[in-house]
């Protein structure tokens, strides 16, 4: 639907239905050079519906909704473990039914960098929807790393 896509066409969804989920995107980017400051930024929207009959024409909002857990993440070392100690995390925000930008930055620390998103509903009793929406994703090089240059030695005579 229209309001669930942020520019274009269409948006990337989601869902559990009537659970809650531990969930989320991941994508590995490489050609970044190590100690480069990168940034990841992404438009997330969330929906959470009990009655159908109350969240209006299409699912235009969220009747009772409670904690979705949203966040991204990037492992500077171009891991693809979410639960890994590496990844850095931006704090959580809501973003019920409308588009919120989420970002993070941190140094690359190898030549491949994973970003990723993340949600995990959390309430107290059963909601039948429980939706992401993810749009108009970037990863961009805020800083670009140092200079690599070969150390200077002392030269040295070699005879046959």
């Amino acid at each position: 639907f229209e309001n669930r896509v942020h520019s274009g066409f269409r948006s990337q969804k989601y869902f559990s239905y009537g659970r809650m989920h531990e969930a989320g995107l991941y994508q590995r980017v490489g050609g970044i050079k190590p100690g480069s400051t990168v940034r990841f930024s992404i438009y997330i929207q969330a929906w959470m519906c009990h009655d159908i009959d109350k969240c209006g024409m299409n699912g235009i909002r969220s009747d009772a909704p409670d904690d979705m857990h949203l966040r991204v993440g990037i492992d500077p070392y171009g891991g693809d473990n979410p639960f890994s100690p590496n990844v850095v995390w931006a704090p959580e925000k809501e973003a019920f039914d409308q588009w919120v930008e989420f970002a993070v930055e941190t140094q690359a620390l190898a030549d491949t960098v994973t970003v990723f998103t993340h949600s995990r509903p959390d309430w107290p009793w059963a909601r039948v929807s429980n939706d992401v929406y993810l749009d108009d994703a970037s990863l961009v090089v805020v800083q670009a790393g140092p200079v690599a240059t070969k150390p200077v030695g002392q030269a040295a005579l070699w005879k046959h």
